[in-house]
């Protein structure tokens, strides 16, 4: 049927009707936006943009149709609790009930109905003749499950850097030397979140300044900002993006310490508050993947992203009533790894330890020998291996060791003595582990390369710093934020080879936090 009209329905002659209704002045500020979304899915050869495209255009086509309802029925708004409550949390659901005049008029109702069938004929149209044409053009791609939605995510994501400092967030250049792509004023920035043609920003400074923005990767540009208010004492402290969906995590302070809060869900292409929202839940670390959403604080709590459901949790074992928290955790290839501490304040005292649980069941797969409570803080996972550090600090100055496991096999594959305890974060890349020792004191840290396979240290460089603030590698280059406040307001951002650890460059007007490597 589509062959009798071809002519009608080409690209050519849909992106001119999207063109006239650009050009129209009289067009509601929603319809230029879905005019926009439309011609996206014409002009972009990425598949993955063009769902997204088109998720914004039924999302607006709805929200116009139920803003007509609004304003022709008289709506009431209800929220009921349909979870149960549980000592970890419950997730309170908001169910929109709207009382319709029975007076609706029938001709609306085809109307609608006639509406709806033309756009997604239309939509549909769209879609074949723009994923035909790229074909055509040799853009063939081959579905191998998770592998090729990754490289379809990578491929539609700009090269860059993002950083920030006290006023606003940076895009540089991995390819040119220290160049600026864009910069938005934005002040407490505390999160920098890249997905895709888009960066979505945290701002964090309690009470006078919260809220999630996304912004064009591009450019730059803000697309839109959902600011929070009315949260009292509450502040965000982390967020999580995840099938379009945006994951805050708050915290509230109670008798003087940080231990309830809420975990409050956007949706990402517009930025509207999902009508559910986790509550009397404190996410010190959060990590969302595969339909898992992992919350760390005293205990580890996972649940079904989809559901809401608490699926399993876990805490620390062996310690009795003794304090305990989630240092640091994450969800690789359906497995949640954390890291528990019962202390982390006091020298050579308590315990900290790694646990590796299957995502869906909490089935333990792999824990690690046990350590002093100060002694782990960051690993890494590629494929089978977990790679962490420990250090020791009874001694000065630190001493520490990193290591690789096999989690499947509970096998320990190598250690390595390092000059310094490891307590930063890990990278890695070709087959090369990258991670910074502290020395304490005011002595300098080191940046070190490790071969992955064999724990041997290819080479060592040597950083103008006490503290490495933040840590990332793209494209051959390692960058390192560092920070040297606790002797002064020093502060910068530097590149180095990554083969051979060669310093590249230094720039001190980036700031040095939030840092983000896409490649």
């Amino acid at each position: 049927m589509m062959s009798e009209h071809e002519d009608f329905y080409t690209p050519e002659h849909i992106d001119e009707q999207v063109d006239t209704l650009l050009q129209a002045r009289t067009m509601p500020d929603q319809d230029q936006r879905m005019a926009h979304d439309l011609r996206i899915v014409l002009t972009n050869a990425d598949a993955d943009a063009d769902a997204h495209s088109l998720q914004r255009v039924l999302h607006q086509f709805l929200a116009g149709e139920h803003s007509m309802h609004k304003q022709n029925d008289e709506s009431i708004l209800s929220s009921e609790q349909m979870q149960e409550q549980h000592k970890y949390g419950k997730v309170i659901h908001m169910q929109e009930v709207t009382h319709t005049k029975k007076t609706t008029s029938v001709m609306r109702v085809f109307s609608t109905l006639a509406a709806t069938l033309i756009v997604a004929v239309l939509i549909g149209s769209m879609l074949i003749l723009s994923h035909s044409a790229h074909q055509k053009g040799g853009s063939a791609s081959t579905i191998t499950g998770a592998t090729h939605n990754t490289a379809a995510a990578a491929a539609s994501t700009p090269q860059g850097i993002y950083t920030s400092n006290s006023s606003g967030v940076f895009r540089l250049d991995i390819q040119q030397k220290q160049q600026v792509i864009w910069r938005q004023a934005l002040p407490y920035v505390s999160k920098i979140v890249p997905a895709g043609n888009v960066v979505y920003v945290l701002q964090s400074n309690d009470q006078s300044l919260n809220a999630v923005l996304e912004l064009d990767a591009n450019t730059g540009k803000i697309l839109w900002k959902h600011a929070f208010s009315g949260q009292g004492s509450a502040e965000p402290v982390t967020l999580a993006f995840s099938q379009n969906q945006l994951y805050v995590g708050w915290r509230r302070i109670i008798n003087n310490s940080y231990d309830d809060g809420q975990i409050d869900v956007l949706n990402a292409s517009n930025g509207d508050l999902l009508p559910f929202v986790y509550i009397h839940i404190y996410a010190e670390t959060l990590d969302v993947s595969g339909g898992i959403l992992a919350v760390g604080n005293t205990s580890l709590q996972v649940y079904n992203s989809t559901t809401h459901k608490l699926l399993w949790h876990a805490s620390m074992t062996g310690i009795g009533n003794v304090f305990s928290t989630v240092i640091s955790m994450k969800i690789v290839n359906n497995l949640v790894s954390v890291v528990f501490s019962s202390n982390t304040d006091v020298t050579g005292y308590g315990k900290s330890y790694i646990v590796v649980y299957e995502a869906a069941t909490g089935k333990q797969v792999w824990k690690s020998t046990t350590f002093p409570g100060d002694a782990l803080y960051h690993f890494a996972i590629d494929q089978n291996t977990i790679y962490f550090g420990s250090i020791n600090t009874n001694t000065q100055p630190f001493t520490g060791k990193v290591y690789a496991y096999n989690i499947q096999s509970n096998k320990e594959l190598w250690s390595t003595p390092v000059d310094g305890g490891a307590q930063e974060q890990f990278a890695i890349s070709n087959g090369v582990l990258y991670t910074a020792v502290d020395h304490g004191g005011t002595m300098d840290s080191h940046l070190l390369a490790i071969n992955a396979a064999t724990g041997a240290i290819k080479w060592q460089q040597t950083l103008d710093t006490v503290v490495l603030n933040s840590f990332a590698i793209s494209n051959g280059i390692v960058y390192t934020g560092r920070y040297n406040g606790l002797y002064s307001n020093e502060s910068s951002l530097e590149a180095f080879k990554a083969d051979n650890g060669q310093k590249l460059w230094e720039g001190a007007q980036y700031g040095n936090g939030n840092l983000v490597a896409t490649e």
